[in-house]
């Protein structure tokens, strides 16, 4: 399930990085504007927080409900979750092919 979660999970955090990039990375004088980004802050930190909010929210509760039923206990699964949460943003990181098109 936080395999999954994490394929799904790559837009919102992709959203949060272009954003982040575009203006508060850009200003510390880290990278530069791209040339269409000229919405202004409001809305896309909006966007984005809202993304990344939803997201955080359907994976807590997934797996809060997931603890309750994982046979180890909760000591491992926190751990194995959230490199699960992270392993498909990693590996389209390392090959740009296998994300969402």
């Amino acid at each position: 399930m936080n395999l999954l979660l994490g394929y799904i999970g790559i837009y919102p955090i992709g959203i949060t990085w272009y954003v982040l990039k575009n203006t508060v990375v850009a200003d510390l004088g880290y990278g530069h504007r791209d040339t269409t980004f000229d919405e202004g802050l409001l809305l896309p930190f909006t966007y984005a927080g809202l993304f990344l909010l939803a997201f955080a929210a359907i994976s807590g509760v997934a797996n809060y409900f997931l603890v309750r039923i994982w046979p180890f206990g909760g000591k491992w699964l926190w751990p194995i979750a959230a490199a699960l949460l992270v392993l498909p943003g990693l590996l389209v990181i390392a090959d740009p092919r296998l994300g969402w098109r």
